[in-house]
This record gives structure tokens, C-alpha cells and sequence, in this order.
């Protein structure tokens, strides 16, 4: 008797289709800092620029952009970020400058921590006595000549 075909071939589609779903979350985990696909711990990428701070954004005004979710404050903050992406996404996927360019490592940030440096976002961690953003100040030329060469490095790049 013949066994059916079909069962076998719909879970090995399945199985294929879950490997090609954790290898694209893994891809976006090393190029953006995430949760949930969420960037920035859903804090508004727009605001750091009009409003000079960091704001949470709303659920219910988001949008999508290469994989990631980015919540606004507002619908014109959307508008501007869908006209531009690039200009208002956070340096080094939304990892810590500081981490990146002194470790070449991806660190988490606090979101309210940054510093808009040549028209770009960078985010930093700061809890407690650390403060990246103090070290960052520190040597900050050195730093960002490093920062860069790293990102490339961490993105399998150079």
C-alpha cells in the first residue's frame, strides 16, 4: 500500500519555512537592536531630532521598515520617517556606540541616553554609575574612527 505524499511534503515545507523565519530573525538581531522586532524599545526615532528627546512612541501609530517596528509619537513624526528612513534610524542598528567602537561588541542601550553627532542618532547605555556616554566623551575622535571599522566587522563586512 502507498503511503500519501503529501503530509511529508506540507510538514518539510513547514520546516523549511521556520529555518528561513529564524534565519531572518538572526539576521535582523545583528544588524538592529531589538525586541520583538520592536527597534529602539519602542521609543520614537523621529523625536530625537524635532523635539531634542527621547519619547516613547504609540502602538497604534508604527511602521515597518527592513523587518523592524518603529513606533512614533505622531503621524507626522511617521510621515517623516517613512520620506527618510535613513535619516532617523539610530547609528550601528541602535547598539551602543560606545560598545561598538571601544569592544566591537553589540551592547543594549537605555533609550533616553544619546547624543546626535553629524546628523545621526547615537545611542548609548547608561545605568546606574555606567555611562557610555561620559567614556564616549572622553575619546571621542578615537572612538569614532573605530566605531565604524567595527560595525563593519560585527556585519561580517570587512
Amino acid at each position: 500500500m502507498r503511503k500519501p505524499l503529501f503530509p511529508i511534503a506540507i510538514i518539510t515545507c513547514l520546516i523549511i519555512q521556520a529555518d528561513a523565519h529564524a534565519q531572518n530573525e538572526l539576521k535582523l538581531e545583528k544588524r538592529y537592536n531589538i525586541r520583538g522586532n520592536t527597534g529602539i524599545k519602542g521609543y520614537d526615532p523621529v523625536a530625537y531630532f524635532v523635539s531634542d528627546k527621547a519619547q516613547k512612541g504609540s502602538k497604534k501609530i508604527q511602521y515597518t521598515h527592513d523587518g523592524v517596528i518603529y513606533r512614533f509619537t505622531s503621524k507626522s513624526n511617521k510621515q517623516l520617517f517613512i520620506g527618510d528612513p535613513e535619516k532617523y534610524l539610530p547609528a550601528y542598528g541602535g547598539f551602543c556606540a560606545h560598545g561598538v567602537g571601544h569592544d566591537g561588541k553589540r551592547f543594549n542601550v537605555n533609550p533616553k541616553a544619546f547624543k546626535i553627532i553629524d546628523g545621526k542618532n547615537y545611542l548609548f547605555w547608561k545605568r546606574f554609575i555606567y555611562d557610555a556616554i561620559k567614556r564616549w566623551d572622553k575619546d571621542e575622535e578615537h572612538l569614532k574612527i573605530n566605531v565604524d571599522r567595527n560595525w563593519k566587522k560585527l556585519l561580517g563586512k570587512e
